[in-house]
């Protein structure tokens, strides 16, 4: 709700009204009550604008920083008032905001709302200063209002201004509808009411057959649409404010083999990491980790990785101090090698491994007789007291060669 004004109080019968002088000087002093003393006042602002302003009091919608971008806000507001070496700090602070929530596709009413929830905060608190510092001087912060609110009603021009400068700017119409839902549904918990609204919104069940993609390329607004629909699957490309782009697929009867030939051909040349299937709006945040996993297990940065086929890399990426505990317990002894003998064994299993366990085949990978892979392998075994005729030791050398790459990459 917008905060109502205060409107000067008539002066005292017989008293003239202060003059501008006097109201700049008061402001001033109020204002520097406050400095150093801001904390208090944001936490307060922030009870009040997420109380006032349904879409900030919403965990789900309102963004990651607002705590911060308050207690920022606050800080500035106090420095402009008080101290005219810093009276722009308040009008940046609000144009910068303005140009960050439109590039996130926050909405603007909400947005203005807040504002004012929270300079009509920092004007109670320069009230209560007076009152307990100054009291004599209170009857006159009645006549600081007009000045006060005028400052204020630059800074929200500024702030609407650079809005819609970004947002004009900022590609079509759909982005602006549909990023906004995106980004909460990826963030995930999400309230049934929400889910459903969501689906209404991007014309997609709220359960169903869906995976989520990371690219490691940004897609430029305006280079492909937010929404496309390609042969019965629907996509949407949500650019990533860290860079790369998260792809939200709704695969109806398709399969994620599908969605990596869409998306090979729209972003050739490109590493990108595929989900499993989760079944409904609701799982996404949790494909979202997963997607960001298999990219992370790729081989190299133009691979197509979807995480069923790299599972066992997926659990070692998740939990890094697992994996280094990995690979030092099961190849502690290799590792301790020097350089060119601890590469030699490494790779040899690496090419066994990925010839099935045929000799032949892996010398020729490595340019070197099947005798010399044997031995090797053989000295490898000696080493770690694990043999590749056993399966549960064939497992632990796998996986401890996995996080070896993954923890020591030389």
């Amino acid at each position: 709700m917008p905060t109502e004004r205060a409107e000067p109080a008539p002066a005292p019968s017989g008293t003239a009204p202060p003059t501008d002088f006097e109201v700049a000087e008061l402001l001033r002093d109020a204002a520097g009550m406050l400095l150093g003393r801001t904390s208090p006042i944001a936490e307060r602002a922030l009870v009040r604008l997420r109380e006032e302003v349904s879409y900030y009091g919403s965990g789900a919608l309102a963004p990651t920083d607002v705590a911060e971008s308050v207690h920022r806000g606050i800080e500035a507001g106090v420095r402009s008032f008080a101290d005219p070496a810093h009276r722009r700090d308040s009008g940046i602070f609000a144009w910068e905001t303005g140009r960050r929530r439109a590039a996130e596709d926050a909405p603007l009413l909400p947005l203005v709302q807040a504002y004012r929830a929270g300079v009509a905060e920092l004007w109670d608190a320069m009230i209560a200063a007076v009152a307990a510092q100054q009291p004599h001087r209170l009857p006159l912060m009645a006549h600081c209002a007009n000045q006060y609110w005028r400052q204020i009603d630059r800074d929200l021009t500024l702030m609407v201004e650079s809005y819609r400068v970004v947002a004009n700017a900022s590609g079509s119409e759909d982005a602006r509808r549909f990023l906004p839902v995106l980004r909460v549904l990826l963030r995930g918990h999400v309230d049934p009411v929400d889910l459903s609204s969501a689906a209404i919104g991007l014309d997609v069940p709220a359960r169903g057959r869906f995976v989520v993609a990371c690219v490691r390329k940004e897609v430029v607004r305006g280079e492909l649409d937010t929404r496309q629909e390609v042969d019965g699957i629907v996509i949407y490309n949500c650019p990533k404010r860290q860079g790369g782009t998260t792809v939200i697929a709704y695969l109806g009867e398709r399969s994620p083999a599908d969605v990596a030939d869409v998306l090979a051909a729209t972003h050739p040349g490109v590493g990108i990491g595929i989900s499993a299937v989760v079944e409904g709006l609701s799982e996404l945040a949790r494909a979202r980790e997963w997607a960001d996993l298999a990219l992370r297990a790729a081989t190299d940065d133009a691979e197509i990785v979807t995480l069923p086929e790299r599972l066992g890399t997926a659990l070692l990426l998740a939990r890094p101090d697992l994996a280094a505990l990995c690979a030092a317990t099961v190849l502690g002894p290799v590792l301790e090698l020097e350089a060119s003998d601890r590469t030699a064994l490494l790779d040899t299993l690496q090419a066994w491994l990925d010839c099935r366990g045929s000799a032949a085949q892996a010398g020729k990978r490595l340019y070197c007789h099947p005798n010399t892979v044997l031995n090797r392998l053989r000295r490898l075994e000696r080493l770690t007291d694990r043999y590749l005729d056993a399966p549960r030791d064939l497992a632990d050398l796998v996986s401890a060669l996995d996080a070896c790459r993954l923890v020591r990459p030389d």
